[in-house]
């Protein structure tokens, strides 16, 4: 009933879709309480009606086409991704034990009902098989955490332990000739941003500048009170 929901947001530009979910219900309420108001008198019979007659059935067309795109990818999510596409053995057979464990949270959360993996899944948020190389660790969690796009928040549905698992999980989603991406621009102290999920310490690099043991050396031989 409602995969036209998910066809008509998907035919929109992102910005759009929450001013729309958090506006078009109260406008739709209100629009139908007044409709007693605005027109409390009028021709019952439909065929002295044509407005309506063409209103209702121009509804009717635009929702049983949107419902029938719906039906197709990437239209709407795969429902049923999470129980039936099962987890590729590539993708697990060398994870450690909690790699293992992020590989069920992404079963159980239905995140294969949005996300491809090794073709199998949705298509309705980005295929995921390399996402380690895009994607570094702490963007990770905040995407996960944070959601962002069209993918919601899963902060408040996943505890700490869930959180890491899954985020060790996805770490490993990288082709084997390339590494997981790494942002070595950010410096900072720890920072929990989850409870019991933190962003490791990022090593400070106390190198000196190109060039700046070579002019230290000469003004320390040019000294006069050397």
């Amino acid at each position: 009933f409602f995969l036209w929901i998910y066809t008509a947001l998907d035919m929109l530009p992102p910005w759009m879709e929450t001013p729309l979910l958090l506006t078009a219900p109260i406008v739709g309420i209100v629009g139908l309480l007044a409709v007693p108001l605005i027109a409390s008198e009028g021709e019952k019979s439909w065929h002295r009606r044509p407005v309506a007659v063409l209103t209702v059935a121009l509804v009717a067309v635009v929702w049983g086409t949107l419902t029938h795109l719906g039906t197709y990818e990437p239209w709407s999510p795969h429902m049923n991704a999470w129980s039936k596409d099962t987890m590729p053995v590539k993708f697990v057979h060398k994870d450690s034990p909690l790699e293992l464990r992020g590989a069920v949270v992404f079963q159980d959360k239905q995140c294969r009902n949005c996300h491809e993996i090794a073709g199998e899944g949705g298509h309705r948020g980005p295929a995921l098989d390399n996402v380690a190389e895009n994607m570094t660790q702490d963007q990770l969690i905040r995407q996960v955490l944070q959601g962002g796009g069209n993918m919601p928040a899963y902060g408040k549905n996943l505890t700490p332990p869930e959180v890491k698992a899954l985020i060790a999980f996805l770490e490993t989603l990288h082709n084997p000739g390339e590494a997981p991406a790494i942002d070595e621009s950010q410096h900072y102290d720890e920072s929990i941003i989850h409870p019991g999920v933190t962003v490791p310490n990022q090593p400070m690099s106390f190198a000196p500048p190109a060039g700046s043991v070579a002019q230290a050396n000469a003004i320390q031989s040019s000294n006069p009170m050397k």
